[in-house]
């Protein structure tokens, strides 16, 4: 024995003859691959972002992740959603299950109600384009749903877990004028885990009444949000399925 393990022969024993052509010629089939696998990585969301309209749903998709912190503890900061001409107004609301939602309206003309409807289609699909949007066109009227492939329609108090966290719809109205309403859950709120039902107890006294909120109390924005609820729910429990897209 030499002293030399015949799985690691002596360094000497090796040789490596290197050629100046074949050298160019690799270097150039890397560079070649290297450019190749980039035109298949995935374009980051904010680079396909130019307009501004579509950088505000940016924003506003990221800000549910985290509950809409960063729109501040009263929620006020954050960004319009303005598109084609068509100013929406934007508030932050909750639903009765005291998930946040981040919510914006307009009552526009058909015309102008079709153009941002499209619009704002066409840059969240950009924007996720793993989702599932479940898209329905009845008369005119559109009604979309959207979120992770298997995510389901919400109760009426509320989104919870598992549900579809994003709703984007048109309903005309008598007066040739198109509603146009867009709201995106929390996607991070404590409220989304469903709690177990309290345990039924028989109350000592007789409990006091509760007085009923008076419709003063919920503004034109909260008004014409109800109506959009109701009518999304009575939709979407009619179509369940609708198309996906």
């Amino acid at each position: 024995m030499s002293g030399h393990s015949l799985l690691c022969p002596q360094r000497n024993l090796l040789r490596v003859h290197f050629s100046t052509g074949r050298m160019r010629l690799r270097k150039t089939a890397v560079q070649a691959i290297f450019v190749l696998c980039l035109c298949f990585l995935p374009i980051p969301a904010l680079a396909q972002c130019t307009d501004q309209p579509c950088q505000n749903l940016q924003n506003i998709l990221d800000a549910a992740v985290t509950d809409f912190r960063p729109y501040g503890a009263d929620k006020t900061g954050g960004p319009e959603l303005s598109t084609n001409g068509v100013k929406l107004a934007c508030q932050m609301r909750a639903w009765a299950n005291n998930v946040s939602m981040y919510m914006c309206y307009a009552q526009v003309s058909q015309q102008d109600g079709q153009n941002a409807y499209s619009s704002l289609l066409d840059a969240l699909k950009r924007l996720k384009p793993a989702w599932r949007f479940q898209v329905s066109s009845p008369d005119g009227d559109h009604f979309v749903r959207a979120g992770p492939p298997d995510c389901e329609n919400p109760p009426n108090d509320g989104p919870y877990i598992g549900d579809c966290p994003l709703q984007l719809q048109t309903v005309k109205q008598k007066d040739g004028t198109v509603r146009l309403h867009f709201w995106m859950n929390s996607l991070s709120s404590p409220y989304l885990w469903k709690r177990p039902p309290a345990p039924k107890t028989v109350p000592k006294t007789v409990p006091k009444a509760v007085p009923h909120t008076s419709a003063s109390d919920c503004d034109d924005f909260c008004q014409n949000f109800k109506k959009a609820v109701c009518g999304a729910h009575e939709f979407f429990r009619r179509h369940p399925y609708g198309q996906n897209q």
